[in-house]
This record gives structure tokens, C-alpha cells and sequence, in this order.
């Protein structure tokens, strides 16, 4: 090939990869229990907050929180109403210029009334004519429910607080499944229900992100540990397949889908609770969780859990994940034989299916591990 050829087509390949380095786009996840933020005194016995300026202070503490971090999209575990969400976007002076809008949908926990909320500096994508939707159906057999198994008794259960929604970013559409799974990972009856709430979490995920084009993201508190990395706390680890559940949403694909951005973060940080009552003194727990589809954990830059910024605002910490993310080839997510997308994915060049090399992400601290993904090292 001539001199000047070459040196022309380099300098077209040079051009094209400036261009799609100027395409991409960050995004910073952030999924926080914020601890009881209910809109007012009174409003929910079991919240610890007996007066107003207990109240103010409180909403002051977790906006500063999130203010400090300045995460595009917030998945809030424990508000109560649109009102706690809408207060909590205005709470302190250094949230309010960041722009978020608040995003709340009624769930069905009527044992306490907490719900997932959001607050997002990008518009949320509207999915039937809805910015953010709860999944719910009743009746044994019903699509949103599962049967359990407690002793010589059937039980069924629904998932009565979750949230799902989703932000377009580089051409690329990233669906949300916020989940608050029921408490208490040393009680064997409630891991029973919990492991039916994670079944009936998987089928959301795949029914409403995957089969809808998004690129799913699980985050939230699952009040379980992950069998495949350790905690901080060597003490205690899952009784349950709940979070291997979520990570394995199709099972007709080899391999789970999905990955704990926490396998960023060294052990000793690996902690988003603190447990005053378990069982030999207070515990710290990793229970919190952003589970991160292979497609997008080739594009995260850091993970991070703001020990010290965020301590004494919750009785949790956040996890947040940043990722940048080149345009999109839009091209579908593979799906196990039998499921049908209804819209267009943009995971990127390959299927779910597809083998690519190992890229390497990081947490701040400067821990690196290595991750495969199946399709998104291609696209870089």
C-alpha cells in the first residue's frame, strides 16, 4: 500500500476514534437506603424521627450525602411518598443547583409503607406512558407473585417494594430494577420468602428491561449477601441463592448476566450496613447492591461506598458506580429461546451470547479486577 494511502487511512481511523471517544457519555449510579424518609412527624410510627427539627436534620444529612457524590440517577431505598422525594431533592442549598427531578411510585408494602423512590438529573425514558412503574399482581399463580415453601406450609409472596425505570445515555437504553427485599438474612422463614421475592424479581428484569431493549442494572437493598465475594464481616455469608437469582436472569444463556460492582472494592470496604444486632456485636454487611449487566461492566470507571462522608446520615451507606459509555450500536440483547424483545437494546455489537476479552474496571481506591464481559470490550 502507498505511503500517502496509509497514512491517509490512519489518519481516518484516528478521526472515527476521536469521534466515538467524543460520543460517550457518563453516568453515575447511586443506590442509597436512606432510613425511614417519610414526608412528616407522625406519619409512620416506626420511624425514628419523634420531631421536626429530628426530621429536618435528618433529610439535611442524606441530601448532603448525595449532593457530596452528585450521581446522575439515585435509586432512594425507604421513602415513604412523592412528598419525602420531592423534599428530599430541595433539602440543603448544594443539591438543589445539581437539577434532580423526583420520581415516586406507590408500592404495596402495607406493613410499612416504605417505597422506592428516585431522583435523577436525566429525564427518565416514559415506558407505557410512565416515567417509573411498580409491578404488582395478586393471587397464587399470578405473574408477579411465587409460592414458598415455610415448614409443611405453601406460602406465596409478591415483591411489594420495587421500582422500575430507565435513562437513554450514549443511544444506549440502561433499565433500572430498584428492589428493597424483605430483612433479616438469619431468619429461615424469610429467607424462604426472600428467595421467592428474588424469583419473582428475575422474571421483572428480564420481562420489562431485557425484553424491552434496556440493558438491565439491579440495585438496591437486598438484604442478602452475595455468595460469590466476601464481606468486610467474615462472620456471616447468604443462606439463600437470592442475589445468584438476580445475577442469573436467564438461564437459558451460560453464565449469569449480571455482576456485583462491589468485586471492584477490596474486602475490608465492602460494607453498606451496620447491624447493632447480630449475633456476637454489631456487624458491618454488605446487603446493598448494584448488580451490573456484562454489556455495561466493561464501561465502569470506579466504584465507590463514602464510608466516611456518608456515616451517621443513614444507618446505611451508598454504593455508587460510575461508567462511561461509548455510543451504542443498537443491536438486541440475546434471550433465552421463547422470549421476544419488544423494542431495540443497545448493548452493543454482540448478543449476550457473544465471548469478548477481559476488560479491567477499578474502584477509587485503586483495587483493579478483571471482568468478562460478553459483548462490550468489543465496542471500545
Amino acid at each position: 500500500m502507498p505511503i500517502p494511502l496509509r497514512i491517509a487511512l490512519y489518519a481516518v481511523t484516528v478521526l472515527l476514534l476521536h469521534v466515538s471517544d467524543a460520543a460517550a457519555e457518563r453516568l453515575r449510579v447511586m443506590t442509597y437506603n436512606t432510613q425511614w424518609l417519610v414526608a412528616s412527624v407522625g406519619e409512620q410510627s416506626e420511624a425514628k424521627w419523634k420531631s421536626a427539627a429530628a426530621l429536618d436534620e435528618h433529610y439535611r444529612r442524606v441530601a448532603a450525602v448525595i449532593a457530596a457524590q452528585a450521581p446522575d440517577v439515585v435509586n432512594l431505598v425507604e421513602v415513604t411518598s412523592a412528598a419525602s422525594v420531592e423534599r428530599l431533592a430541595a433539602a440543603v442549598e448544594r443539591i438543589r443547583p445539581l437539577g434532580y427531578r423526583a420520581y415516586h411510585v406507590d408500592g404495596h408494602d402495607t406493613a410499612l409503607g416504605q417505597d422506592i423512590g428516585v431522583l435523577s438529573r436525566r429525564p427518565l425514558d416514559r415506558i407505557d406512558g410512565q416515567s417509573i412503574r411498580h409491578l404488582h399482581s395478586t393471587g397464587r399463580g399470578s405473574q408477579w407473585r411465587a409460592d414458598y415453601q415455610w415448614r409443611d406450609e405453601i406460602r406465596h409472596t409478591s415483591v411489594s417494594k420495587n421500582a422500575l425505570y430507565g435513562v437513554t445515555v450514549a443511544g444506549r437504553r440502561v433499565g433500572f430494577l430498584g428492589l428493597h427485599l424483605i430483612a433479616h438474612p438469619d431468619d429461615p422463614r424469610r429467607n424462604a420468602q426472600r428467595q421467592a421475592q428474588a424469583e419473582v424479581a428475575g422474571r421483572m428484569a428480564a420481562a420489562e428491561l431485557i425484553a424491552r431493549g434496556y440493558t438491565p442494572i439491579v440495585l438496591g437493598d437486598l438484604n442478602d449477601y452475595d455468595a460469590t465475594i466476601a464481606d468486610a464481616d467474615d462472620r456471616f455469608s447468604t443462606k439463600t441463592r437470592v442475589v445468584e437469582r438476580l445475577e442469573d436472569l436467564d438461564p437459558g444463556l451460560p453464565g449469569p448476566e449480571l455482576v456485583s460492582a462491589a468485586r471492584a472494592l477490596p474486602k475490608e470496604r465492602r460494607y453498606t450496613a451496620r447491624w447493632d444486632g447480630a449475633p456476637g456485636g454489631t456487624a458491618l454487611t454488605m446487603i446493598d447492591h448494584v448488580l451490573v449487566h456484562r454489556d455495561l461492566a466493561a464501561f465502569i470507571t470506579a466504584v465507590t461506598i463514602p464510608h466516611a462522608e456518608a456515616d451517621g446520615a443513614s444507618d446505611h451507606w451508598p454504593v455508587v458506580v460510575d461508567f462511561d459509555l461509548p455510543a451504542a450500536r443498537r443491536k438486541p440483547l440475546s434471550l433465552a429461546p421463547g422470549v421476544q424483545p419488544t423494542a431495540t437494546c443497545c448493548a452493543g455489537p454482540g448478543s449476550a451470547r457473544t465471548a469478548s476479552p477481559p476488560s479491567r474496571w477499578h474502584s477509587r481506591a485503586g483495587s483493579r479486577i478483571e471482568f468478562v464481559s460478553r459483548s462490550a470490550a468489543a465496542e471500545r
